[in-house]
């Protein structure tokens, strides 16, 4: 097992990329271009990918928490509208063990 392997033993690599490595181990200057452009351009495109899914998610995430929000805001209102119902009940009480 070469030095390169051990690096690479963590990483729990899928067949495709092990042949890939392993191509690198034997190839030609022009291969090995290759193969350097190869895992550049898949590298690239692996990267983009999860950008595009990450961006998708926070998306989601915005509609899901503006939705939150608003209900939040209705709970809030609707407890504003209890307290003020409070209040009146309260002078009503007042008013009528005052004049009662």
């Amino acid at each position: 097992m070469g030095t390169y392997d051990k690096l690479f033993e963590k990483f729990n690599l899928n067949k495709d990329e092990e042949e890939l490595l392993n191509a690198s181990k034997t190839a030609t200057i022009a291969d090995a271009n290759q193969i350097k452009t190869i895992s550049e351009i898949y590298l690239s495109k692996t990267i983009e990918q999860s950008v595009h899914r990450m961006i998708a998610s926070n998306e989601t995430l915005e509609k899901s928490n503006e939705q939150y929000n608003n209900k939040i805001v209705g709970l809030t209102k609707a407890l504003v509208f209890v307290g003020v119902m409070q209040v009146i009940a309260t002078i009503a009480q007042v008013i009528v063990a005052i004049l009662g």
